[in-house]
């Protein structure tokens, strides 16, 4: 599982690149943050200038949200960019109110999949697309589109790009 985010006054996005290595299939999904997770956010920290941590973290939860089937009961690598978003997936905590709680709600989705999760820094500047131009070069490739799953009210959003 790849999981990247991207944060500006224009577009707040989210990209997730998935790898089954039982089936050889792999998936492409994200958009944009849903508008009510981004006033969530402002609800817990409006004096941050950015939002990015909090795209990470999302990100990497909303994989787990989407492919719970691929999930279950496997020994799953996260990649992650972000050292902040990375630090909570591994600690399951974060000082920050907004952090600890996407924390603990990954570490409850993992646990109730009986996932054996290992999280893993990697550098760069884009692991995942995160904008239509990059989801375009990922599906020259093979990959599919899909929808990711990631809602403060309802399980499924739709995203810019879908199956």
């Amino acid at each position: 599982m790849y999981t990247d985010a991207s944060y500006d006054a224009t577009r707040q996005g989210l990209g997730v690149i998935v790898v089954d290595t039982l089936t050889d299939k792999r998936y492409i999904c994200g958009g944009q943050v849903p508008l009510d997770l981004l006033a969530w956010i402002m609800s817990h920290r409006s004096d941050l200038k950015t939002k990015i941590n909090q795209g990470e973290l999302l990100a990497v939860v909303a994989v787990v949200m989407t492919f719970p089937d691929i999930l279950l009961e496997r020994d799953v690598v996260f990649w992650v960019d972000n050292t902040t978003a990375l630090s909570a997936c591994v600690d399951g905590y974060s000082n920050f109110p907004d952090l600890a709680t996407l924390s603990n709600a990954l570490h409850l989705l993992l646990a109730g999949l009986r996932t054996r999760s290992y999280f893993l820094h990697v550098p760069g500047k884009v692991i995942a697309p995160t904008s239509p131009v990059e989801y375009r070069l990922w599906t020259l490739q093979g990959s599919k589109y899909c929808t990711l799953s990631c809602s403060l009210r309802c399980p499924q959003t739709n995203w810019l790009l879908t199956v």
